[in-house]
Formats: C-alpha cells, sequence, structure tokens
C-alpha cells in the first residue's frame, strides 16, 4: 500500500484493512474465549493467536499507520504493538496514559522488560 500514488487512495487502504483486521481479530478473541473451559487447548490457541495478532499489527507498524495500529492494540491488548507505536512516535504522554489504564493487566512489567531488552540488544524494537 505504500506504492499507492494517491494519498486519498492509500487511506482509504489502510482503513479498509483496519476494518478487515478488526473482524479477524475479533473472531480470533471469541475463538479464544470459547477455548477457556479447556485449559490445554485455550493455552496453544492463546499463544498462536498473539502471534498472528503481533504479525498482523506489525504490517500497520512497518506502513507507519500508528493511529491505527494503536487503535487495534488498544482493543486486542497487544502490548509490544502499543509500545512500538509509543517508541515510533516518541509518545511519553501515550505511553503513561497507557501505564496508568493497563497498569493492572501486567503492561508496566511488559514495558520494563520490554525496555530492558530493546537497550540491551541495542537494535529497534
Amino acid at each position: 500500500m505504500a506504492n499507492a500514488d494517491d494519498a486519498g487512495l492509500r487511506s482509504n487502504l489502510w482503513s479498509q484493512a483496519a476494518n478487515l483486521t478488526d473482524i479477524l481479530l475479533d473472531a480470533l478473541k471469541m475463538y479464544l474465549d470459547s477455548c477457556e473451559d479447556n485449559p490445554s487447548v485455550f493455552a496453544q490457541a492463546r499463544q498462536e493467536i498473539q502471534s498472528e495478532r503481533g504479525s498482523i499489527l506489525e504490517l500497520f507498524l512497518k506502513g507507519r499507520e500508528f493511529d491505527r495500529a494503536a487503535l487495534l492494540a488498544e482493543k486486542y491488548v497487544d502490548f509490544g504493538a502499543l509500545l512500538t507505536v509509543c517508541d515510533e512516535t516518541m509518545n511519553e504522554d501515550k505511553l503513561s496514559v497507557y501505564i496508568d489504564k493497563l497498569g493492572d493487566s501486567g503492561f508496566t512489567e511488559f514495558a520494563c522488560k520490554w525496555y530492558c531488552l530493546c537497550v540491551h540488544d541495542s537494535r529497534a524494537c
């Protein structure tokens, strides 16, 4: 989509991609919720869905569609994507909002580990 010459067309394509992604991630979430009664199936499904979700959101991040990535990451609770958005946009205010909003869900601990890993590896995360 980055090669689309018309900015309006490119925006429209990203918007449609976000809508389709929302439908897909919602279906995956419903499937995961349906597996809660079977711990072994749930654990494997959760791991696979988290991986798929991360790969899908990575497409928005690579396309520099940070607002769309953030909306989807917030809705489907993808800490890695949220941190990448904050890091890439250098938005410390948004990071503070996420810490306040998601702190009880393990976001703060995840963020600390994520940033330590980035500093330790000296690479962009």
